[in-house]
């Protein structure tokens, strides 16, 4: 005869996810047997599967829209875009031109506050880009300091492109919050309990 041994599994301290695959594991390993399991036991498993899948069907709606590939595209569009902005200014505050050096470091001033964006969230870094834009169009110096070293067409690009984003992004999330139902986390205490 095998003897097993159980351990204690604390699922509340798991993610969804992993709570989520446990449950699944559990169900097909109950299913061979289920017919000859006792009635209590097969309603705790019913149960077990009804809140398991009302959990995976709400588990990660964005991630599951066909908007977020083009949305993950538009981000990186928008982190290249900033990149090639600093390096131009960086080139210009380092070169022998005064004129150029003098425009780029007000121009690294400006952007200072902003220059780690690209590694915010998107709601984040959309946000932090429509502030940064509104400082730059409101100051024809600093528009000038662009013309002075050759990035006003990449800042033109790089809001035109932030704005494109910021759409995509906000109808991203109202498709999501269309889809009907709880959120995935409100469900895990239902699947925990059920477990």
């Amino acid at each position: 005869m095998q003897t097993k041994k159980f351990s204690t599994v604390h699922l509340n301290n798991l993610t969804i996810d992993d709570l989520y695959s446990l449950n699944n594991s559990t169900i097909a390993y109950a299913a061979p047997v289920r017919k000859s399991i006792g009635e209590l036991p097969k309603l705790a498993l019913a149960q077990l599967e009804t809140n398991n899948t009302a959990m995976g069907v709400q588990m990660n709606k964005s991630s599951k829209s066909a908007l977020t590939a083009k949305l993950a595209e538009m981000d990186a569009d928008c982190d290249d875009r900033f990149a090639e902005i600093k390096r131009n200014i960086i080139t210009a505050v380092k070169g022998r031109d005064a004129e150029k050096r003098a425009a780029g470091e007000k121009l690294e001033i400006l952007l200072s506050p902003y220059w780690d964006n690209n590694t915010k969230a998107m709601n984040t870094q959309i946000g932090v880009f429509n502030e940064l834009f509104g400082k730059y169009n409101t100051n024809a110096q600093l528009k000038a300091q662009a013309v002075t070293i050759g990035i006003s067409d990449m800042m033109a690009g790089l809001e035109t492109a932030n704005s494109a984003f910021e759409a995509l992004y906000k109808t991203r999330n109202e498709e999501g919050a269309a889809v009907e139902g709880p959120s995935a986390s409100s469900l895990k205490r239902a699947s925990v309990q059920s477990y």
